[in-house]
């Protein structure tokens, strides 16, 4: 889903930033602060800033609009297949405020080809 040029159609609207909760201090808080259902990796969750820095300096002062799982509370990771590209470009479509039709078209057929790569051809195993 962050390919290069995913990731320059996104940064329109959003900040990306990967939280890796091994290795960053801190990142497991941010993730339980969030994730209220665990199930996989990658995850996300798209932020609205606080106007009030938290009084817990290991929680982040922000607002969830929505996050990964989208579907029946299930993850939708890296979306690849038609319902989760589906899914994700819903809420997505709810929280970006710069992305235009066209940036959704070309996300959209980004996703659809990374999709292609992970389904195995028909009839092969």
């Amino acid at each position: 889903m962050f390919s290069s040029q995913n990731h320059a159609l996104l940064q329109r609207d959003f900040i990306l930033a990967k939280i890796d909760t091994d290795r960053y201090s801190g990142g497991q808080g941010i993730l339980d602060q969030f994730c209220p259902v665990k199930g996989g990796i990658p995850w996300f969750v798209f932020l609205e800033p606080d106007a009030q820095a938290p009084s817990d300096l290991n929680m982040l002062g922000a607002t969830a609009l929505g996050d990964a799982n989208l579907m029946d509370g299930k993850n939708v990771g890296s979306p690849y297949t038609a319902k989760e590209i589906a899914a994700f470009e819903g809420l997505l479509r709810k929280v970006a405020r710069n992305l235009d039709d066209e940036a959704f078209a070309q996300l959209h057929t980004s996703l659809l080809a990374q999709g292609e790569k992970k389904e195995p051809a028909s009839g092969t195993h």
